[in-house]
């Protein structure tokens, strides 16, 4: 019995693994070359042996300059395929390597209430007492979304009753 229960137990683990190995074949880097195609505002690579779907997002080069496309251009691209889709993470056209646009903070120094990182500790009570919503969680600290913020003030200076503001003074405009 106890040899049976081993058995099992190594079969369990053998199969543990393979599928983590089978998860990691779905998130293999592809790479691929080819000629564009679009049909209805859908980007599409025929490689030659097979046609599918691109998922671009918004693609720039290293000096920021934003990807430009036209049908026929011939490209190479690495990215996951998801759906028979490939979801891009990187371009070259040209000789020119396009990346994913990074984002920069849509917060400044005028922007209204913002977040002092550095005096943060990651309480969450802002987060609950704002009232539309425009404070999340971010690697720990607090980031105020500027484009929901309605500058009532509240994260920062109470809502003169039972809420009396960022507990450290890390909320200020």
């Amino acid at each position: 019995m106890k040899h049976r229960n081993f058995l099992v137990m190594i079969l369990a683990v053998i199969i543990l693994i393979s599928s983590l190995y089978a998860e990691e074949a779905v998130i293999e880097v592809l790479e691929y070359e080819g000629s564009l195609m679009q049909i209805s505002g859908i980007w599409f690579l025929n490689s030659g042996t097979g046609m599918f779907g691109l998922e671009l997002g918004t693609l720039a080069s290293a000096e920021g300059v934003a990807l430009e496309l036209a049908a026929g251009d011939t490209i190479k691209v690495k990215g996951n395929m998801q759906d028979a889709v490939l979801q891009v993470t990187e371009l070259t056209k040209a000789d020119i390597t396009y990346l994913p646009a990074i984002e920069e903070e849509k917060q400044s120094a005028t922007s209204g209430y913002q977040v002092n990182a550095s005096k943060c500790i990651g309480c969450r009570l802002c987060v609950k007492s704002c009232p539309v919503g425009a404070i999340s969680m971010q690697k720990g600290k607090a980031v105020i979304d500027v484009n929901k913020c309605i500058q009532c003030g509240i994260c920062a200076n109470g809502n003169g009753q039972d809420w009396k503001g960022c507990p450290v003074g890390a909320i200020g405009n």
